[in-house]
């Protein structure tokens, strides 16, 4: 599809390549070393007792796509070895999150403001739309408004700043990714994105989309 219409003239920003990257975790996570919550990929039940040493207990579990966080927290967190084989098999039974490959992440202390009604720490969290690794736009990821939205413009620095590390790190040109605060204050990113299936929560999408168009017209091909 993508040769299809590179020859009628339609030039996607990301070639397959570079969907994937962004799309699928694995891809990135080796990139953003120190940037992000070590992680393990476990593709068979038999490795998880090796991975739960490396990011220790608790672990954060997902697939290489999507994590099960819409059903709640307890779906997503292992505490013991036992939960977390039963996490690992459930992200892998489901190819439309796992894509075959299950992510063990350490389970990083966020700040957070509340907990959703399905357990989930409502954290400080931030999306950011790039361009080539410049920002174009940027906005609190959940669907909540409270005092705890709001960045200092010393924040806000922080959090751009960490973006462009992390997009200069990758191969995407068009990408979005999701930082957040721990307790400590400090910022991490939590993972990379894929513009067209990434939501905007409160970025008005019209301001995003206006400033890509005027990249690209003045990068063609880009």
């Amino acid at each position: 599809m993508y040769a299809a219409l590179r020859d009628r003239g339609v030039d996607l920003v990301n070639d397959p390549d570079r969907h994937l990257q962004g799309m699928e975790f694995d891809r990135a996570s080796p990139r953003l070393e120190g940037l992000t919550p070590t992680s393990v990929v476990v593709t068979d039940l038999a490795d998880v007792e090796s991975a739960a040493p490396v990011v220790g207990l608790p672990a954060f579990v997902k697939g290489a796509v999507l994590s099960r966080k819409h059903l709640g927290w307890r779906h997503c967190v292992a505490t013991t070895i036992p939960e977390l084989r039963e996490r690992v098999a459930a992200v892998l039974r489901s190819p439309f999150h796992s894509r075959g490959r299950a992510i063990v992440r350490t389970l990083a202390p966020l700040r957070h403001h509340r907990v959703a009604a399905t357990d989930v720490p409502i954290a400080r969290e931030y999306r950011v739309f790039l361009h080539r690794g410049e920002p174009l736009a940027h906005g609190y990821y959940w669907p909540y408004f409270h005092d705890f939205v709001a960045l200092s413009p010393a924040e806000e620095a922080e959090v751009l700043a960490l973006a462009r590390r992390a997009a200069a790190r990758l191969d995407a040109p068009l990408l979005s990714l999701d930082i957040a605060q721990l307790e400590s204050g400090a910022w991490i990113v939590i993972e990379p994105g894929v513009s067209q299936f990434s939501g905007l929560s409160f970025i008005a999408p019209r301001p995003l989309w206006r400033r890509l168009a005027e990249r690209l017209a003045l990068a063609p091909g880009s």
